[in-house]
């Protein structure tokens, strides 16, 4: 999927307000796809971009800002979440449980 930003950095601005939708847009194909780490990068320079065209303060620049966050904790949430599901797949294959200690 990154393939085709170069091909909209050669057409339009690579921070014409289309091309940092598009990345927002992207970044959402990331993370639905399980590749946060490209969701989280495609945000953060779809967030730089506008806020240095539109500004901190504009509403697409809070949009790509609360996106980012909640990836972030999506991404944190998970490492907790696959942390319980190996201990719980631990506690299954040696018998042992940390509810009998």
């Amino acid at each position: 999927m990154l393939k085709c930003l170069p091909l909209f950095d050669q057409a339009l601005d690579a921070k014409a307000p289309a091309v940092l939708t598009f990345m927002v847009s992207l970044s959402r194909a990331y993370d639905f796809l399980g590749q946060s780490d490209n969701a989280q990068d495609l945000l953060q320079t779809a967030l730089d971009g506008r806020a240095e065209i539109l500004g901190s303060d504009h509403p697409f620049t809070e949009e790509a800002k609360a996106e980012l966050h909640q990836l972030r904790f999506r991404q944190e949430s998970g490492k907790y979440q696959l942390l319980g599901a190996s201990i719980n797949q631990s506690d299954r294959l040696t018998g042992l449980s940390l509810d009998n200690w």
